[in-house]
């Protein structure tokens, strides 16, 4: 790659225009990913990178450089190699001369894409994506085969189905999404389901089939999905992914099995109807992954998975992978931090990089520790 370390506001970029690299190197493969993924939230007339079109191409350089060779300074000398993902990538560093030469006197000038037809409008509007939020295909996903009957002491959990738990005026629906293995569960598992047993929800639990069944759709807003969910070695690395889909799909208020609602959440009135999504400040100061709440195609829970997709492909051995960071807490926080700036936040209402979609924070660490919005 050549490397432009000039000044006058025209240094410190890589340049897209000339670039060379051996077959299926990671390089090229996350940039792919980067710019599907830029493009998809390219929602508005702004750019999801507030730069111009073509620092942009430099940004998206700028970015993959700093994320797979994450030791690499900015060159300095005139040919430096790095090393990352056990592959290394050369770079040039030139003048702002000999960099107009590449650009205009070694090539000819071609059409950028997009230039002749350049309009003001939406590449992707978000809004009108067309989703499944409805009760009858929810209950197409979760249906299971296993016979309504368990062993002896096992109690089978029966799905909770309220068609008005979808409104138009709200916009998390009133639907409570679990997971288990199975249908059959514990007694005490089983009470504790019930304690989100709340008026005008659904609840719906997923067991391992209807699980299989989300991941085996179509995902074309995550090309890389079914690359690389075969990098996930543990059953707690596919729920984390789940989650998130389901409430992208969906959306909806996801809680693990074992947590059951504290004081605070009110049975549920603690969200409010123009929430759009909803976490509680865990422990750690971070939002919340076995408790959140989302619309549906909400930016977090997009970034939530892109990220988790991207920690796995930087994985340098699958079977030492540390899951709470690769797909776990460590995804959801990052796909908050794309979406509002920040993942380490204080209670409040923030709006995400759409202006139309926003973040509810409630709680702070004090309260997690002593469960008051959540019981876990």
């Amino acid at each position: 790659f050549l490397f432009n370390g000039g000044i006058n506001n025209k240094g410190n970029t890589f340049y897209s225009e000339y670039m060379a690299a051996a077959p299926a190197h990671p390089i090229i493969y996350t940039l792919l990913q980067k710019t599907v993924a830029d493009l998809f939230i390219q929602y508005t007339n702004r750019s999801f990178i507030p730069l111009t079109p073509k620092e942009r191409k430099s940004a998206y350089f700028d970015f993959i450089m700093k994320y797979i060779f994450t030791n690499s300074a900015e060159p300095k000398g005139r040919r430096m190699i790095y090393s990352g993902m056990n592959q290394s990538v050369t770079i040039m560093n030139i003048t702002n001369e000999e960099s107009q030469y590449f650009l205009h006197a070694s090539f000819p000038h071609i059409l950028e894409l997009g230039d002749s037809e350049a309009t003001d409008a939406a590449c992707l509007d978000w809004n009108e994506l067309k989703h499944e939020t409805t009760i009858s295909s929810l209950q197409t996903l979760v249906h299971s085969s296993q016979v309504r009957k368990c062993v002896d002491g096992l109690y089978y959990i029966q799905d909770i189905v309220n068609p008005q738990s979808i409104s138009p005026s709200r916009k998390i629906p009133k639907i409570i999404h679990l997971t288990s293995k199975t249908r059959c569960v514990t007694k005490a598992f089983a009470d504790n389901v019930k304690t989100w047993y709340f008026d005008g929800y659904s609840v719906f639990l997923h067991d391992d089939e209807a699980i299989a069944r989300l991941y085996s759709r179509d995902w074309p807003e995550f090309p890389l999905l079914k690359d690389t969910i075969n990098c996930i070695t543990s059953g707690a690395g596919f729920a984390d992914i789940w989650r998130y889909l389901i409430l992208w799909k969906y959306g909806g208020i996801y809680t693990d099995l074992d947590n059951a609602p504290g004081p605070l959440f009110q049975n549920g009135t603690l969200i409010k109807d123009d929430d759009d999504a909803f976490f509680e400040v865990e422990a750690a100061k971070f939002p919340s992954q076995y408790f959140l709440a989302a619309s549906p195609q909400h930016p977090a829970m997009y970034m939530a998975v892109q990220s988790a997709i991207q920690h796995l492909f930087n994985e340098q051995n699958i079977v030492k992978q540390y899951v709470p960071l690769t797909t776990g807490p460590g995804a959801l926080k990052w796909g908050v931090h794309y979406a509002v700036g920040n993942a380490y936040l204080v209670p409040g209402k923030y709006t995400s990089f759409d202006s139309r979609r926003s973040v509810t924070i409630v709680g702070n660490r004090t309260a997690a520790m002593r469960r008051s919005y959540i019981n876990r």
